[in-house]
């Protein structure tokens, strides 16, 4: 009756019976519980803890119990399979280009650098000398495999490129850029080994979910709560 007359009265409005009352002293019970068992597992040594309030140290128990109970929990291959199976369109690789790029400080030395190329200059040592992006000039200009969602405004120009074309310059703030397509690979549906990954990021939040609920339902069971009707009307709002 104390706990649950000290809690917030957003938390007291919600109840309007009994029965919601047996399940908020329920809750309340529960997280004892699991407040307990938080500490019994070390989790208040943690150097985090030293520097929370009492009410946020017994905030990161709380997720620090959730972890404890939830993060061996591992979603079966036969239900990634089956989502797989059920939609495997929506689990593809997006289209790409590998492609390799100069990038100067003024329009003038990129149309300059740009000319050269075109009259057959090699384009990776004008890379290495001229290039202000230091990671791909020492490779060349090679800025490896990129998506149009890598490329912000420059996508739609380059992804228009076969192999061996040029677009340039591309404007980008202050610099400008020239780029190169050495090679297109179109948009492909991933295998289910590939998609495993993103499968089980997609399906862990809920199989964690469930393990929670069924560690409560353990906990909860043999609670034996009776709410005799003059605590419930000290507690509950009025009707």
């Amino acid at each position: 009756q104390e706990r649950a007359q000290w809690t917030s009265e957003r938390q007291r409005q919600r109840i309007q019976s009994r029965e919601e009352l047996k399940d908020f002293v329920s809750g309340l019970i529960l997280r004892d519980e699991y407040l307990l068992r938080a500490r019994a597992a070390g989790a208040e040594k943690d150097e985090k803890v030293k520097h929370l309030t009492r009410e946020r140290e017994d905030e990161f128990l709380m997720k620090k119990m959730v972890s404890l109970l939830t993060d061996t929990v591992t979603v079966p291959r036969d239900s990634l399979r089956q989502v797989y199976d059920a939609q495997p369109q929506q689990f593809t690789h997006p289209a790409q280009v590998h492609a390799r790029e100069i990038t100067v400080a003024s329009r003038e030395q990129c149309e300059q650098i740009l000319r050269e190329v075109k009259a057959g200059g090699d384009f990776a040592a004008l890379a290495k000398q001229h290039s202000l992006r230091k990671w791909t000039a020492e490779r060349g200009g090679d800025a490896g495999f990129v998506t149009k969602g890598d490329l912000g405004n420059f996508a739609e120009d380059i992804f228009k490129l076969k192999p061996g074309e040029i677009a340039g310059p591309l404007q980008d703030g202050e610099y400008f850029t020239i780029v190169q397509v050495l090679e297109i690979q179109p948009q492909r549906q991933k295998s289910f080994e590939e998609a495993v990954p993103e499968l089980r990021a997609l399906l862990s939040p809920l199989y964690r979910q469930r393990e929670l609920q069924a560690q409560l339902a353990k906990v909860r069971e043999p609670l034996s709560i009776d709410i005799k009707r003059e605590v419930y009307q000290q507690v509950a709002s009025p009707f």
